[in-house]
């Protein structure tokens, strides 16, 4: 790491590709369009940037592209080289790109806010910096400042991450017919931060072709979920997609600025058959909300050791009162239909969503007052001091859902191999921060229902097309990606079966045993409901129950 933003190399194979996407299709166009004396002619002036040029990956494997083309039509791949432009803030990383090259045009400075060029150009191809916006403001703040206050659109949206202003620096450095390439994160096109951008790629019908990764793991020593995206200066909004081996063609246009779903053909044509038979989870609930929130995690959970007795992060045992110790669910507790039974407690120092005051908390815990008291520097340092107040130091950084923990729900990992969801109808569990979410709805039997069509094949199959992968096969579990699972539009008599097939499930589970009769059934009506085609019901995947 040289700086807030790092070094990190681009491998030969990614290079390879992005070139032969953006300057090698560009070739292609241009010499099916013209004559060879015409071409011959055109590939003189062909331009490419590499605006965060790095050890010069990405511009030597455009050079070597150039230079089978120019052999091809007997011109010299040296007078070529001038053609190929870059830019990077380290100068000891442009010279190690000068010498790698064996020339070019490159160029020490801030691409995105320092530098400018004269000209547009046939292909960019680019490896950006991977970098959000809270690392900037923590190392370079008025870099950050500058960003925001720029009129890219991509940089006013979220927690925007440093790579977006750069895709659409790229793309808006392209001549007319020009291609880019670049290998970047995937995440934009669902997050809040990609906003932006979807906005003004979608604008521009710009996005051309998609070779979503998954949880391929591209660079070493770092964990990514990325994509090879390929862009058009002008498009027509359809995007060619490659995912987990297939293939398929999406119309973004009407996605807007909204979540951006790139699928194969098969997985789109699924996915609209079922959303027309289903309301979105978000529509079915009364809400989806994360856990509790304290910015002193090492201080409030401990682990239970008896009644009366608990062990802090560090190892020390501590008398506290079992009542204001409440149950914490961590990711780890979540399984598929399996009341959580966990270690970890939360001290809570609220009585329902109301903070208790300190003389409260000694006259009816003063063991746990003694205990935060002894922590009370560092609780009042929290959020930069804004919890130094005498009034509410020992409380939370963020109360906020305090009192719907103590209600019926479902609760989900943040994490997690597949749908793996449990009711906790007692509301006696507490969700661990984001780590875990929950779920709310108008009644018991509501929730019920909705463990069963969570917890079944067909709509795990649906979360796992359309949630976030992670490493080693696991998905990102949030709100953004359990908002949009579909609930199928059942009669009130089947929602009723499918609930009381649920709680026999859970029950069963629970007390460690699996009543595969009460799931395959659910399975089947939730497949039919959705508007499965008779092979794929007999096709359902067994389900794991970890």
């Amino acid at each position: 790491m040289t700086d807030a933003r790092g070094v990190v190399y681009t491998p030969r194979w990614v290079a390879e590709r992005l070139v032969e996407g953006s300057v090698g299709r560009r070739l292609d166009e241009l010499r099916a369009a013209l004559d060879a004396d015409a071409f011959r002619e055109r590939l003189r002036s062909f331009t490419v940037l590499d605006p965060a040029c790095g050890d010069g990956a990405l511009l030597r494997a455009a050079a070597d592209r150039l230079a089978v083309e120019a052999r091809r039509v007997g011109l010299d791949p040296a007078d070529l080289l001038p053609n190929l432009h870059g830019a990077d803030r380290d100068p000891q990383a442009v010279e190690a790109a000068r010498t790698a090259i064996g020339g070019g045009s490159l160029r020490v400075g801030e691409a995105l806010l320092g530098l400018e060029w004269s000209q547009r150009f046939d292909a960019v191809v680019m490896n950006p910096p991977w970098v959000k916006l809270q690392t900037l403001r923590r190392h370079e703040p008025a870099f950050a400042d500058a960003l925001r206050a720029s009129p890219y659109a991509s940089a006013q949206t979220g927690n925007v991450d440093l790579y977006l202003p750069f895709i659409e620096l790229g793309v808006g450095r392209l001549q007319e017919g020009g291609r880019m390439a670049c290998i970047a994160p995937s995440s934009w096109l669902s997050n809040q931060h990609g906003r932006g951008l979807r906005a003004w790629i979608g604008e521009r019908g710009a996005l051309t072709h998609w070779q979503d990764l998954g949880d391929q793991q591209v660079f070493a020593g770092a964990s990514t979920y990325s994509a090879l995206q390929f862009f058009a200066a002008r498009g027509d909004g359809v995007v060619a997609v490659e995912r987990d081996g297939e293939a398929g063609r999406v119309d973004v246009r009407p996605m807007g600025q909204g979540p951006w779903v790139l699928r194969s053909h098969r997985q789109s044509e699924h996915l609209e058959r079922v959303r027309a038979h289903s309301v979105p989870l978000e529509q079915a609930c009364e809400r989806i909300f994360v856990g509790v929130q304290t910015s002193a995690d090492a201080i409030y959970h401990l682990e239970r050791l008896g009644p009366g007795r608990y062990r802090d992060r560090g190892g020390q045992e501590h008398a506290l009162e079992d009542a204001v110790m409440a149950p914490l669910v961590s990711g780890r507790d979540t399984r598929r239909y399996v009341l959580a039974s966990p270690s970890r407690r939360l001290l809570l120092p609220y009585r329902g969503a109301e903070l208790r005051t300190a003389d409260a908390l000694e006259r009816e815990a003063p063991k746990a007052w003694a205990y935060l008291r002894g922590h009370e520097a560092a609780l009042r340092r929290r959020e930069g001091g804004r919890m130094d107040r005498d009034d509410r130091w020992w409380g939370f950084n963020y109360p906020k859902n305090l009192r719907r923990q103590g209600l019926p729900k479902l609760m989900v990992a943040q994490t997690v191999p597949g749908m793996r969801v449990f009711a906790d109808v007692r509301g006696a569990l507490w969700g661990n921060n984001v780590r875990v979410n929950a779920l709310q709805a108008d009644s018991v039997d509501t929730l019920w229902f909705l463990l069963g069509v969570l917890n079944s094949a067909p709509v795990d199959r649906v979360f796992r097309w359309t949630a976030r992968p992670k490493k080693g096969g696991w998905f990102e579990a949030n709100k953004q990606f359990l908002a949009p699972l579909p609930v199928p539009l059942s009669p009130p008599d089947e929602r009723a079966e499918i609930g009381r097939l649920a709680q026999r499930a859970q029950e069963a589970a629970t007390g460690g045993r699996a009543d595969a009769n009460a799931e395959q059934r659910i399975d089947r009506l939730v497949a039919l409901r959705l508007g499965w085609t008779p092979g794929e019901i007999e096709g359902l995947p067994a389900r794991d129950r970890s």
